[in-house]
């Protein structure tokens, strides 16, 4: 086994896996909605009542946020209110009846410009 040293530390075969979905798989820069939201997260739940699957984190894509080509957007913006008109919170409460972490992925090569 490799010692670990500052140049070596971070994740190997004994790090614990967390399960996570990343909402990029249905939508990308064009974010998704707060319906299509609350739909997933209705079948992460069903998984945890039905089979004891704990998702940990769902990771909402950056496009909810921020658009293609650093165009950014903030939480009253029209394009997010159309697309979460009540905000955040139901789906923030739909992840806590399950005990799911919400996240917002900003990407390997940065945040907008």
């Amino acid at each position: 086994m490799l010692k670990k040293t500052k140049a070596t530390s971070g994740a190997d075969e004994k790090t614990p896996s967390i399960p996570q979905y990343f909402s990029w798989i249905n939508n990308t820069d064009e974010g998704g909605t707060e319906a299509q939201t609350l739909i997933n997260l209705d079948y992460f739940k069903w998984l945890h009542d039905e089979y004891g699957m704990q998702l940990k984190i769902y990771a909402m894509d950056e496009g909810n946020i921020d658009g293609p080509w650093g165009t950014h957007r903030h939480f009253d913006h029209p394009k997010t209110k159309r697309q979460y008109p009540t905000g955040f919170g139901n789906v923030t409460k739909k992840a806590e009846e399950f005990g799911c972490d919400l996240g917002m992925w900003a990407g390997a090569d940065g945040f907008g410009d």
